[in-house]
């Protein structure tokens, strides 16, 4: 097993190679050239079938070339074993229509798995055997199908005790459980039963998806949908990591803060947390402007990383909380029943405000991600646009919000072009000129825009709408 900490930003080179001696000079045969590893800390299997020209001792060399200064290369679980031998005394083979409950290579995650059945395919574990077994614990009636990523590999489904086979097939395997509790999850290499020690993934798929909707607010900031995800920030109560992510509130408007969401990895239900809301310092998070310590309103789990439930947790603040335009900073702690590590799910393809910023000190100081992440949360309520008396006065304001057909923008200063994109980044309208500081935006589809207006000093003002 091989892989790397980091994303595509630092990427590793890991080559493979043997000899009869234990120097580099000797390790003269390649088995393998793994470049640019970029896994962001997931393991990569790996198995190579090698056959030496001479009987002796020999010796195996992981040699990392990447460029330097790159971000940690990791080897693990190395093993070298016969591809195939003969059994003295070989046992017949059993009928496949029986199934196969043999099982030498023993259990393998330890504890039983239980899956979200939330309609996403889960990963049990990336570094199962054939002829070994799971634990999975499975519901009367609900529909299962269990896979492995070796699309030749036979599954049989036994009893917890795995003296009873209760369905079998090649991969993929769908089954609607009989039972209540844990069966056992086998996979070999063939109808015939076959072993060996070669690695594969064993996944379980179940339940329909679960989809999460947007807060239903007028206003709401964040990237808070998060499709595809493969990584998380510690933000367990207590400890010394934490992360922050900001948010803004436009220019002329007034911001209720009333609900939020939070999407966190964890194995248990969440307990309490303690959600910290600062002011911004020059771009990084700055005083604590607000504290509050609650349990979630709602725990809402859709999805599976790394064998942990990915839960979508809603608040409903006790006090509202009253905001006016600027960049904020909202810094989440929590702990789970358990009292295990938990973390913030960071969305892949989040583009809302500035990469989030992680400490490793309590949050006394933050960095900026180097991997540029942006964390999975929404900040909801209710925007308040300035009065036309405040208007004449202010420098720069936009209104209504929600809009239906006509987005009025004020500046003192001369406007030089609008342009407006959709929150996956593409831009849906170009305005060069306003016409009597007005941009029709009635051919826009329902949803969430940002707006960009270029002023005449080359200066941006930057905001977002909702298009009723």
């Amino acid at each position: 097993d091989y892989g790397s900490r980091s994303g595509a930003a630092f990427p590793e080179n890991l080559r493979v190679s043997y000899g009869m001696s234990p120097t580099h000079t000797a390790m003269t045969t390649e088995l393998a050239d793994h470049m640019n590893i970029t896994s962001s800390g997931n393991r990569i299997t790996n198995t190579i079938e090698f056959t030496p020209t001479t009987t002796g001792v020999y010796y195996f060399g992981f040699n990392a070339h990447s460029d330097a200064d790159q971000f940690y290369l990791y080897v693990d679980d190395i093993l070298v074993n016969l591809a195939s031998a003969t059994d003295p005394d070989p046992e017949p083979d059993p009928d496949p229509s029986e199934g196969c409950l043999d099982t030498p290579n023993g259990q393998w995650p330890s504890a039983a798995y239980t899956p979200a059945c939330v309609g996403n395919t889960e990963e049990i574990t990336s570094a199962a055997w054939p002829g070994e077994y799971a634990l999975v614990n499975v519901t009367e009636g609900e529909t299962y199908v269990f896979s492995s990523s070796v699309d030749t590999d036979f599954i049989t489904i036994g009893n917890a005790e795995g003296n009873e086979v209760l369905a079998y097939g090649t991969t993929p395997l769908t089954w609607t459980s009989t039972t209540s509790g844990n069966i056992q999850f086998i996979v070999h290499l063939n109808d015939t039963c076959g072993v060996d020690s070669s690695f594969r993934s064993k996944n379980i798929q179940c339940g329909e998806a679960v989809v999460i909707e947007v807060p239903d607010y007028d206003c709401y900031f964040g990237d808070g949908i998060a499709e595809n995800y493969d990584n998380a920030y510690n933000i367990t109560q207590g400890g010394a990591f934490s992360s922050a992510n900001d948010f803004m509130v436009p220019a002329g408007e007034e911001f209720l803060l009333q609900h939020f969401t939070i999407d966190v990895v964890t194995a248990t239900d969440i307990t309490s947390a303690t959600v910290n809301f600062r002011a911004d310092n020059n771009g990084t998070p700055g005083e604590i402007i607000e504290t509050v310590t609650m349990s979630p309103t709602e725990a809402i789990t859709y999805g599976s990383l790394l064998g942990f439930n990915v839960v979508h947790l809603t608040f409903d603040m006790p006090t509202p909380l009253t905001l006016t335009e600027g960049t904020y900073w909202i810094q989440p702690l929590m702990s789970n029943f358990d009292e295990s590590q938990l973390y913030w799910l960071i969305n892949p393809a989040g583009s809302y405000g500035a990469p989030v910023q992680t400490s490793d000190d309590g949050g006394m100081s933050f960095t900026e991600d180097e991997d540029m992440g942006e964390t999975t949360f929404f900040v909801a309520g209710t925007c308040s646009t300035l009065s036309v008396k405040d208007l004449n006065a202010s420098e720069f304001a936009f209104y209504p919000n929600p809009v239906q057909d006509v987005l009025n923008i004020k500046s003192q200063k001369n406007i030089k072009s609008v342009e407006i994109f959709n929150v996956a980044g593409q831009k849906v309208s170009t305005a060069a000129r306003l016409q009597d500081g007005q941009v029709n935006v009635s051919s826009l589809t329902t949803g969430v825009y940002v707006v960009n207006v270029t002023l005449e000093d080359g200066r941006v003002q930057t905001f977002k709408v909702i298009k009723k």
